[in-house]
């Protein structure tokens, strides 16, 4: 084979490689299932998310270390530009999603999280009708039905114990651990949202405090945005070395729960809740 001959072939596999790139497949027809790759990013106002890190936090201003950072989401849901929601079906993955519950842990293995667990993990992946969509919904919690069983044999993501109220029998919904630093004083800080109050009658759980907050967010479109899970805002309104002190939050009745069950958009022991500040759109 000459020089010549090499060349052309050369410029024809190239122009066949160039002519592929300019013709795109066809798409998927309106209508027709197509997978979503929602994203989640964690951060503190401008800051990215990281166990260890030292935060200022809250209105207090007191300095803030997060050990843990985990929640629970279900019955996820893309608003179409009607307003209907249409519900995303999880891929059941047998890791992260079970049924319609995801799961999503902000912690890295090598930063200074309470476990040290492998198991970042921030998106959630289902499928759904092919259209254009404006917005999503989700409940920030685990639906009934699944939040008394035994963690023991559920499967995954339902069998973390770490996530788990073996005395309430039911699912920590969302998990925040802190070290707190203000003024010279220093104390542990948590927050662990689930459902409490609850009654087991012929396998039905009667809550008197179900605790889950039903999220909506507009403007989003599951081609380019991503759900930011901002820790400053859920907090700025919070004292949090005063909640520090007064034990946290276990979502029991007389705990240290305000005002971040209220900005999490949960009605808690009496007082309404607000237009949820954890979750926006970018």
């Amino acid at each position: 084979m000459t020089w010549t001959t090499s060349a052309i072939r050369m410029l024809l596999i190239l122009i066949t490689v160039l002519a592929a790139r300019a013709v795109p497949g066809p798409a998927a027809p309106l209508g027709a299932s197509e997978t979503f790759h929602i994203r989640f990013e964690a951060t503190v106002g401008a800051r990215p998310f990281q166990c260890g890190l030292a935060y200022s936090l809250g209105r207090d201003g007191a300095t803030a270390t997060p050990q843990y950072f985990r929640f629970y989401l279900s019955q996820v849901a893309l608003i179409a530009a009607g307003g209907k929601r249409v519900p995303l079906t999880l891929q059941q993955d047998g890791v992260w999603q079970r049924r319609d519950v995801a799961f999503l842990s902000f912690e890295d293995p090598h930063s200074g999280c309470a476990n040290g667990s492998p198991q970042l993990h921030t998106q959630i992946v289902g499928s759904a009708p092919r259209q254009r969509y404006t917005g999503i919904e989700f409940v920030l919690g685990v639906p009934d039905d699944l939040d008394h069983a035994d963690a023991t044999i559920a499967l995954s993501p339902l069998n973390l114990s770490d996530m788990f109220w073996s005395w309430q029998d039911g699912y920590k919904f969302l998990r925040f651990d802190a070290r707190v630093a203000s003024s010279g004083r220093s104390a542990s800080y948590i927050l662990h949202v689930g459902s409490t109050g609850c009654v087991l009658s012929a396998k039905i759980a009667h809550c008197a405090s179900p605790n889950r907050a039903t999220v909506d967010l507009d403007g989003f479109d599951p081609a380019k945005n991503v759900i930011v899970a901002d820790v400053a805002d859920l907090f700025a309104d919070a004292d949090l070395m005063q909640l520090a002190q007064k034990g946290g939050c276990m979502s029991g009745r007389g705990d240290a729960c305000q005002p971040v069950m209220r900005d999490l958009g949960v009605t808690f022991e009496g007082e309404p809740a607000a237009k949820q500040r954890l979750f926006r759109i970018r």
